[in-house]
């Protein structure tokens, strides 16, 4: 083998075997290096350091992917696999004994720079290497904190000298700290910090990492939304969380008025000549939701005023689904890796999260001032339903609401909605599981989570189960291995849609693609036509929905689509819950509403609950927007609770649009 000479330039030995996870595009590589290297393997074939890697490496290859090396000629290589590995321990060990771990650092080609680690932790060479040796390394080499930190043999061993580098060196531990202990990450290795390190010391650490001008927004943004579930490896004290927001907010102004960014927007307009309820006009990163004014004006009794939020402003779907929710499914992997989020963060990363939640609140806020010029409001529909049509219409006693005054400012408009809010809440719930509501049992009741109100409906929603992405990774992912069938030249977003589109057979394919069709096949998600063409079945498509839009509601499908879902159930790649709420829209009413369960919440509840600053003007805009958002929390309530009631009584309601059209043209078109 090649022996590369000690430089500062590192070598990266491209030919070399490396161990890759199943499924990933360059394991079949290292799979036929790793065959040719056993095949041919001498004694003394390991003349450096790399070398003694590569053979640890086909250790793993042939353990991690046990049937390429099954056949009968191959019975040779797992004898020489037992050799090589034994040699490549043994040269580790006479390394690190001879040359020290600083020589023999610098003589790690780049593509095996982790890998030589795993190599000495299997070998036990570690406990050959000095202590004064390792931490004049350590010292030398900061950057290899998050390495060393992440493996606990290293820890055990040197775990003073990591902690004296930590401290030593703050804009380096501080990132590794926030991104290894804070963030989201699908790394299975994460760090434990070296006990001789005190809490004070860490916000000494964050200090000093904030007050610099290497800070990385990023970084501080993750500490400034510091999850819970991160409080077991460290806690940030009051006043680093407060120097972190401060510091977020400056950083994110800087990055404003430096970069012109990446400009979209959201418009809503209420004219007085459109036809239609509903039009679409704008460009299409500025679409501007256009209502009709007229429509709006001449029909504003209560009932009209509540559907409109159904079938003209949609802020559910025709399957009854909240449009407001964050899809990660929708964020592309790429974004997904720019940046960092919190452990607990709710996604608000998705480009329909935006349109759509903006859209809302402009819309409740312009229908707001609309039904003002009619001397009524989207206030006095909502006391109208639970007050009156609650009890007229599905003869239920116990719903009351008494929402704020128009003369009240919004700071005491946002104060005393949240009460209501609970108190519509709570009455269902006693409904639901009493078939009564006793006002005598609120004061004993708790309300913290949107995902705890029950429904009536039993399987009222399908959702991802434990089995969700073994069944839909390959179809919907853009990580999918099956996207890009090798003679294909159209892109397709999904490998369904490629399936659906093209005409594919078996040998499009590669074969370590086939191995994956078959398996579709055999979950019912891929099927051969009259043709011989693979195509997605019924059960892929409804994994879409699901994909798309987070939730299948059986309650509203035909029986043998339930049957379907049933099946899938089965199989848990889907799972049923009996709740008002589909799970993804409780995480986003909890987002909204309090802060149980996610690190950057709005918590307009607890806001508002709990003195949170000085008050200069009672009716400015930050007051104007949290309310408008708080009463879109009661209204989605209210369709919720409506629709519940209603299906129960086997009432189904419409929208008389009187001769005039629901959508203009440009919506149609869409």
């Amino acid at each position: 083998m090649t022996k590369h000479k000690r430089n500062h330039d590192r070598v990266f030995n491209a030919s070399r075997v490396v161990y890759y996870e199943p499924n990933d595009w360059a394991s079949g590589e290292s799979i036929f290096r790793c065959q040719s290297l056993l095949r041919d393997f001498r004694a003394r074939s390991i003349v450096d350091i790399n070398d003694a890697i590569e053979y640890a490496q086909c250790k793993k290859v042939v353990e991690g992917y046990p049937k390429a090396f099954e056949l009968e000629e191959h019975v040779s290589l797992l004898e020489n696999k037992a050799r090589a590995s034994s040699e490549a321990f043994a040269f580790a060990n006479q390394s690190i004994t001879r040359s020290g771990i600083s020589a023999l650092f610098e003589d790690v080609e780049s593509q095996y720079l982790d890998q030589l680690w795993d190599l000495l932790e299997e070998s036990n060479a570690l406990k050959r290497i000095d202590n004064d040796d390792f931490h004049a390394f350590i010292s030398s080499h900061p950057y290899l904190l998050r390495t060393f930190l992440q493996r606990e043999n290293i820890r055990r061993l040197f775990s003073a000298s990591l902690a004296t580098v930590t401290l030593d060196n703050p804009l380096i531990s501080a990132e590794v700290i926030i991104s290894e202990s804070g963030a989201r990450s699908d790394n299975s290795h994460r760090i434990q910090l070296p006990k001789e390190l005190s809490s004070g010391q860490i916000d000494a650490i964050m200090t000093d990492y904030l007050n610099s001008e290497s800070a990385n927004l990023n970084y501080v943004h993750v500490l400034a939304n510091w999850p819970q579930a991160a409080n077991k490896h460290y806690s940030p004290s009051a006043k680093t969380r407060v120097l972190a927001k401060r510091r977020e907010r400056e950083l994110t102004d800087e990055l404003f008025s430096e970069t012109s960014g990446f400009e979209y927007g959201v418009g809503v307009s209420f004219d007085p000549n459109q036809e239609a309820c509903l039009d679409i006009k704008g460009k299409l990163r500025e679409p501007v939701f256009s209502f009709s004014s007229r429509w709006l004006s001449d029909y504003y009794d209560p009932a009209t005023i509540l559907n409109n939020f159904v079938f003209v402003f949609q802020f559910v779907s025709q399957h009854g689904l909240l449009c407001m929710p964050a899809n990660p499914r929708l964020v592309s992997t790429l974004m997904k890796v720019i940046g960092l989020q919190a452990k607990d963060e709710y996604g608000v990363h998705d480009h329909m999260f935006f349109i759509n939640n903006s859209r809302c609140l402009a819309i409740t806020a312009g229908y707001s001032s609309l039904l003002n010029s009619c001397e009524t409001s989207i206030e006095s529909s909502i006391e109208w339903f639970y007050n009156s049509y609650v009890n007229e219409t599905f003869h239920v006693d116990g719903f009351s609401i008494a929402l704020p005054q128009a003369t009240a400012s919004f700071f005491e408009k946002c104060k005393s909605i949240g009460p209501e809010i609970e108190r519509v809440v709570k009455a269902f719930t006693l409904l639901v599981e009493d078939n009564a509501v006793d006002h005598d049992l609120f004061p004993f009741m708790t309300f913290t989570d949107f995902g705890h109100i029950p429904s009536f409906a039993e399987n009222k929603y399908a959702f991802p189960g434990k089995a969700f992405e073994s069944f839909t990774f390959s179809l919907f992912s853009d990580q999918s291995l099956l996207t890009a069938p090798p003679n294909i030249e159209h892109n397709h977003e999904y490998a369904f849609d490629c399936f659906v589109k093209q005409n594919l057979i078996l040998s499009d394919f590669y074969d370590f693609q086939q191995a994956e069709i078959e398996r579709l096949v055999n979950l019912g998600l891929l099927c051969e036509d009259s043709e011989g063409y693979f195509k997605p079945t019924f059960a892929a498509a409804l994994l879409k929905k699901v994909w798309l839009e987070g939730a299948l509601t059986p309650y509203r499908l035909p029986n043998d689509v339930c049957i379907e879902i049933d099946k899938l159930v089965g199989k848990d790649c889907l799972q049923y819950s009996k709740s008002l709420f589909a799970p993804h829209e409780a995480d986003y009413m909890n987002f909204m509403y309090n802060n149980k369960r996610f690190s950057n919440s709005q918590a307009l509840r607890n806001k508002y609950d709990h003195a949170s600053g000085a008050i200069d003007d009672p009716n400015n805009s930050s007051y104007i927007n949290d309310y408008y958002l708080l009463l879109n929390l009661l209204i989605c309530i209210t369709l919720k609770i409506n629709d519940e009631l209603a299906r129960r009584n086997h009432i189904w309601p419409e929208l008389d649009l009187i001769d005039r059209p629901l959508t203009g043209d440009n919506w149609k078109s869409l």
